[in-house]
């Protein structure tokens, strides 16, 4: 009896979902697994070709093998969705050549995202202005210093930057942020692991001339969505005054986290004391599920401030050791939860409480689970 090959669209999901997620250390793995499904039969292998051909990584081990594909193949990476190029480990006259192998599939494709690390944007911005189809952008521990303010890139719709710095320590968000240089910019994300030890939490105040929250107050009348994590302060969400929160009249999408103790500071669940006119969920990440007791109550004694509308409330619980279940936790813990959740429903907000694996090692993915919320 012979049975009849899989459907091509079933292979093409078997692959993709087979696939570990995009970040820098996993391509070696995608690529192997790659591979091995080319040796199945002709089917597969177009398949596994066209596969490893979506996402590109430009790297200083792998930096020749991609060079020599695209030098060989003229139609190699014209399908690619995104780059991943990094220049870590590089001394700064090795750099360029990471970023000119970017340029050329830029050249050659309609790339909608790139993922850059290690990198200095001030003379490589061109990248973007050469990348028209470019419509989102991450940026990994990249010094964003401009002597100048930062040229218009018109197309790109998001920006995610994980542990942004400026050499010198302090520098200039607005010269760098602002809706001149990204007038399309609808989606921010921003996450500070403070695993960087050229990136100081402590060193500034957001709210300083130069601080980033003029920046994002700049920006907050055509953000659609914004996610901002800090390790271990909340201090820009903090920093937003109770007037301040209004100026976001187009975001439909928050995602903020809370930790450290609210008698120290004002919290932002103490100042957000009207929610954006359009916004549709807020996700609360708890860092500490230590303390999870303080924090149901906290956000119990938020929401009952909060205006009567159609929205959702979504509570993550991030390095939690178990999975949470009412007979695990604390009485106190269970009754704050049960609280919580009686609070919501009276007041006609769908609330949903969970635990996530995210964690700061995981900055490629860090926000993905929340954005499928949204």
């Amino acid at each position: 009896m012979v049975v009849p090959p899989l459907p091509v669209e079933i292979v093409e999901h078997i692959i993709k979902q087979s696939l570990p997620p995009l970040r820098f250390e996993t391509f070696k793995e995608r690529y192997e697994l790659l591979r091995t499904y080319s040796l199945v039969d002709s089917r597969w292998r177009v398949l596994a070709q066209k596969e490893l051909g979506r996402h590109l990584v430009v790297t200083n081990e792998g930096w020749e093998r991609l060079k020599e594909a695209i030098h060989d193949s003229k139609s190699f990476g014209r399908q690619a969705q995104s780059v991943w190029a990094t220049a870590r480990y590089l001394f700064p006259g090795e750099k360029p050549k990471i970023l000119a192998l970017v340029k050329e599939v830029l050249d050659r494709s309609e790339l909608p995202h790139l993922t850059l690390s290690w990198t200095n944007l001030n003379g490589d911005m061109e990248l973007f202005e050469q990348g028209r189809s470019l419509r989102s952008c991450t940026l990994h521990y990249s010094d964003l210093t401009f002597h100048q303010t930062a040229p218009t890139i018109r197309h790109l719709k998001s920006l995610y930057l994980v542990d942004p710095y400026f050499y010198d320590g302090d520098g200039e968000w607005l010269s760098f942020l602002n809706p001149t240089s990204f007038p399309s910019l609808c989606r921010l994300q921003l996450l500070r692991t403070n695993r960087m030890g050229s990136f100081n939490e402590h060193r500034s105040d957001p709210r300083n001339p130069s601080g980033i929250t003029h920046s994002i107050l700049a920006l907050a009348p055509r953000l659609e969505a914004l996610a901002i994590c800090e390790a271990h302060q909340p201090s820009i969400a903090n920093s937003l005054s109770a007037q301040e929160w209004p100026l976001f009249s187009e975001l439909q999408h928050l995602t903020l986290n809370t930790i450290g103790d609210p008698e120290k500071e004002t919290s932002w669940l103490q100042t957000l004391e009207h929610l954006p006119p359009n916004l549709e969920s807020l996700t609360i990440l708890i860092l500490n599920p230590a303390e999870l007791e303080v924090r149901y109550h906290d956000i119990e004694a938020a929401l009952r401030g909060w205006e009567d509308e159609r929205w959702r409330l979504y509570i993550r619980i991030l390095d939690q050791k178990v999975d949470e279940g009412e007979d695990e936790v604390e009485d106190e813990e269970a009754e704050a939860r049960t609280s919580l959740i009686r609070t919501a429903t009276e007041r006609g907000v769908k609330v949903e409480i969970g635990s996530s694996k995210a964690t700061n090692d995981d900055w490629e993915t860090f926000f993905d689970d929340y954005s499928a919320l949204e």
